[in-house]
């Protein structure tokens, strides 16, 4: 079963995340063709729940205050290889906000 309980500071981080997202949407469209089609904020806010509760802990303040690189990095790579029914990373993919990873 999907845990879904993320704290009042996580969902707050995590619809500023969100917030930016929608706000540079053309931009991520642009960088990624397969972006092209049409995702809301709360689409945004239950990858990143589901990332950040079941499997690939987040560090949100990090992912929050990314530059757009790496930023858009993880938010297309969490959409791309998120699998929506165990809350998993597939395809060996890992953000660059994962807590607890270094920066190589």
């Amino acid at each position: 079963m999907l845990n879904l309980k993320a704290t009042r500071k996580e969902l707050k981080l995590i619809e500023k995340i969100a917030d930016r997202i929608v706000r540079n949407y053309e931009f991520l469209s642009m960088v990624n063709s397969s972006f092209g089609f049409h995702r809301s904020k709360a689409d945004f806010e239950l990858d990143i729940i589901l990332t950040h509760l079941n499997g690939c802990k987040l560090d949100l303040r990090k992912f929050l205050e990314f530059p757009n690189f790496d930023f858009f990095h993880d938010v297309w790579g969490i959409a791309k290889n998120l699998n929506p029914i165990t809350g998993k990373l597939d395809n060996f993919f890992l953000p660059r906000c994962a807590a607890n990873v270094k920066a190589v």
